[in-house]
């Protein structure tokens, strides 16, 4: 066995102990704070998944019978199926995050979910620059899958982000108000 092939072996094995170790600490320190059940919350999270499906399909189907042979040429169609999937993703969160049913009750970690939000908008922006910087973003006239990726996944991130931190101050003004 070659030496790079010794070094992603113990890499995979060193990245999934670590996983393994910090969700075994999380689920230790865990121990009263369970999210209670709550059926509202779940027939929301179904109608905003119908609502996501429906606009993925919706999509779909405009986008191969109307714009598709136009834009081949010019867009890789997998990135566009990538946007338009990350646009149904859209849907379902802002409809679940809106009808306070993406968070389970009693649970109290948003701040540090957003925090991980950063630093995942903080990676995909400096892949996003690293394309740019390299020139690598047309392939004969063509924005290719590779290169487009990454600002599909940082404007993703970044629309989720900005609706967390919408509802954030929404739900700081109704609690002053009450």
């Amino acid at each position: 066995m070659s030496s790079y092939r010794i070094g992603m072996f113990a890499g995979f094995l060193l990245i999934f102990l670590v996983i393994a170790l910090v969700s075994i600490a999380i689920r230790r320190g865990r121990t009263g704070q369970r999210g209670e059940y709550d059926e509202r919350q779940v027939l929301l999270r179904g109608r905003g998944m119908k609502y996501a499906y429906f606009t993925l399909i919706l999509l779909d189907v405009v986008y191969s019978l109307a714009i598709m042979d136009r834009t081949k040429s010019v867009v890789d169609p997998a990135l566009v199926h990538m946007g338009l999937i990350f646009c149904s993703g859209l849907v379902l969160l802002g409809y679940t995050i809106f009808t306070d049913s993406y968070w389970s009750l009693g649970l109290k970690n948003r701040g540090m979910l957003m925090g991980l939000w950063l630093v995942a908008i903080c990676c995909m922006a400096f892949s996003a620059y690293d394309k740019i910087r390299g020139r690598k973003l047309l392939v004969d006239g063509q924005l290719t899958f590779d290169a487009g990726v990454p600002f599909l996944t940082l404007g993703f991130l970044l629309t989720f982000f900005v609706m967390l931190l919408i509802k954030h101050v929404l739900d700081r003004k109704g609690g002053e108000g009450e």
